[in-house]
């Protein structure tokens, strides 16, 4: 979703966005969306997903509201405000890229994410329930995890969910 989203926005007029492992939309460091998703269903069997997208079209001047993290908007990056238009931009490449997934999963995004990926080789911190690991960015696994190069040696997997990122 955040491929997608990335893209949408590019079309939109904002083409420095890029994604933020595992569904962030980034521009220059500075978040302008965020996808969450909520799954529910049976091993083996039919997957049910609730997907949430929130995409900054045109935020107040003196917005302030305890966000803990830069951010951008669409109108202050020169792209799409009319908000009928951005939604229709982000569906038009929302829904096309679920049935993709449902058809080749996440191969068919892994190249995308990759030439879209705010994080590759980055030193970033992953902040875990249990402290924070360092690391650099390596890009993204098969399966969808975050590989990370640690600042202590070898490489270790985080799946979303189980953690957070920021850069160092």
């Amino acid at each position: 979703m955040g491929v997608a989203l990335a893209e949408a926005v590019a079309g939109l007029g904002v083409g420095r966005a890029r994604v933020k492992w595992p569904n962030d939309v980034w521009v220059d460091g500075r978040k302008l969306a965020g996808v969450l998703i909520e799954t529910g269903g049976e091993l083996g069997g039919p997957v049910d997903a609730v997907i949430g997208v929130g995409l900054n079209v045109q935020m107040p001047a003196d917005w302030d509201h305890g966000i803990d993290q830069a951010w951008a908007d669409m109108a202050g990056e020169g792209g799409e405000t009319d908000r009928n238009r951005v939604a229709a931009g982000a569906l038009g490449a929302l829904i096309p890229a679920l049935e993709q997934f449902d058809d080749h999963g996440l191969d068919a995004f892994l190249d995308r994410f990759g030439q879209l990926d705010a994080l590759a080789g980055v030193p970033i911190d992953v902040v875990l329930p249990t402290g924070r690991v360092q690391g650099r960015a390596l890009g993204v696994a098969g399966d969808g995890a975050l590989r990370v190069a640690l600042a202590s040696g070898g490489e270790r997997r985080f799946h979303a969910g189980e953690a957070s990122l920021r850069r160092s």
